[in-house]
């Protein structure tokens, strides 16, 4: 991936990120903090916005294909997690593509510790997951 290409993902990240923290404090201040995991694998980039409650919750999904200049945003109902333990660093969310060819095809992504994997209906990638939030 180019520099420049890089530069403006995360721009683009941290403008959502700084949106989705004014969405949750609008909402009537009842998560505590906002913060963001991330994975890195073949020219795949996922960054998880996490809010923080009672336990940590995933909220949405930044997705990154390689050579591709756009953040596509993906969440629920498309987007499901299957499983979610930031203590125990398990992860497991599906994403089903509701029939928008702009939008990434079907996938499942799942951590164990530091190491993701992104399966797709090709191939899968593997990559490093960071936990730190």
């Amino acid at each position: 991936m180019r520099p420049s290409s890089l530069k403006a993902i995360a721009v683009f990240f941290r403008a959502w990120l700084a949106i989705a923290v004014l969405t949750v404090a609008a909402s009537g201040g009842n998560a505590l903090a906002t913060g963001a995991l991330s994975f890195e694998g073949s020219g795949y980039v996922l960054d998880f916005t996490v809010g923080q409650q009672e336990r940590p919750v995933l909220a949405g999904l930044s997705f990154s294909a390689p050579g591709s200049s756009l953040n596509l945003i993906l969440r629920p109902p498309d987007l499901v997690v299957v499983a979610f333990d930031a203590k125990a660093k398990r992860l497991l969310v599906r994403y089903r593509n509701p029939g928008d060819s702009k939008l990434p095809p079907d996938f499942e992504f799942s951590v164990h510790g530091s190491e993701g994997i992104l399966t797709l209906p090709n191939r899968s990638v593997a990559g490093r997951f960071n936990w730190e939030m």
